[in-house]
């Protein structure tokens, strides 16, 4: 069965000179098409580097996955609301760690270290928990956990990226 494609025609900001297309599969719910962004909804619990190789190995029109990396408020909530809409309010994995240095989150897939943060009131709170998940107890804000914890997660799919 042949999808709908969402379509949105973005400017490139790296090469002024031209126009790439990001798509995201509208006939399954796992899917949405957030501010140009297309994001699926991982629903089956995993390690933190599982679920960081399974968005790796997927693509969409050329993209390569990573786990969803919030980098302001308002995409923080659109997409953790989204997946709410579809699987209900859970504990999911985002793409943020301290793996390399204890109390030093950055983003998983470029250790670029984050400047948008989201924690619940006493978070992070520990030296062993070294991944990020958005807080089923508290919806759209942040708790460390375990990586090898079996949690949902999030890819998001950006051109260019």
């Amino acid at each position: 069965m042949v999808g709908v494609w969402y379509e949105v025609v973005k400017w490139n900001q790296t090469n002024q000179n031209s126009l790439f297309l990001e798509q995201c599969p509208s006939d399954d719910p796992n899917y949405a098409l957030i501010e140009g962004v297309c994001y699926f909804f991982e629903n089956s619990k995993m390690s933190q580097s599982t679920a960081q190789e399974k968005c790796r190995n997927q693509t969409i029109n050329g993209a390569k996955g990573r786990l969803f990396e919030p980098r302001t408020l308002a995409t923080n909530d659109l997409v953790f609301s989204n997946f709410s809409s579809v699987h209900g309010n859970q504990n999911i994995f985002v793409g943020i760690d301290d793996i390399n240095q204890t109390k030093k989150w950055v983003y998983s897939s470029s250790g670029e270290q984050i400047m948008f943060s989201n924690w619940e009131k006493g978070q992070p709170n520990s030296n062993h928990a070294h991944c990020v998940h958005f807080w089923n107890a508290y919806p759209k804000l942040w708790g460390d956990t375990g990586c090898n914890d079996n949690l949902a997660s999030i890819c998001e799919f950006r051109s260019g990226k």
